[in-house]
């Protein structure tokens, strides 16, 4: 995928980590169960069109928007929301509404060096337009923001995969 949208930046892994489907008011969309890349900023993500959906690909015969998870409760964003919280929370054991049987480590939500724990989303921080909205690394719901810019092994690309009509 990434090399499919000319996202260079950072390291490939979890290649054949697999991807949750989610149907939400008639959209079909898959979100990689763990990041597929790490150490790379929202930037890199951003400049490939694969944060807000610009960006196109066509698998099997149908084509999908390239982009984010919303992590926000809105944009600009002051606390944690959105899809990361309908689908991640609702993929870990552990969180509420429950219909997964994952944990952090299954997840990649939890640190380790190198694994890109810290899964970008979309939004931009209330408090300052530079920063971006980052969920995980100390668990699944946790929330942070990040500079934009900012690269580290904990940054992670964790795309979905939006069905296009």
């Amino acid at each position: 995928l990434a090399s499919n949208i000319g996202l260079s930046a950072g390291t490939a892994i979890n290649s054949n980590a697999g991807w949750l489907k989610w149907i939400r008011s008639g959209i079909i969309m898959f979100v990689a169960l763990k990041p597929l890349r790490y150490d790379l900023s929202w930037d890199h993500i951003d400049a490939r069109g694969a944060v807000f959906g610009t960006r196109t690909v066509s698998i099997g015969g149908k084509t999908y928007k390239v982009r984010l998870l919303t992590g926000g409760d809105a944009d600009p964003a002051e606390g944690a929301g959105g899809e990361w919280n309908l689908i991640m929370y609702g993929a870990h054991k552990d969180m509420e509404p429950n219909w997964g049987d994952y944990s952090d480590a299954d997840l990649v939500t939890i640190s380790s060096a190198g694994n890109g724990s810290y899964s970008w989303c979309q939004e931009t921080s209330v408090s300052d337009p530079d920063r971006r909205v980052i969920r995980g690394w100390s668990g699944v719901a946790n929330f942070n923001t990040y500079a934009s810019s900012t690269r580290s092994a904990s940054s992670g690309w964790r795309p979905v995969l939006e069905l296009l009509p």
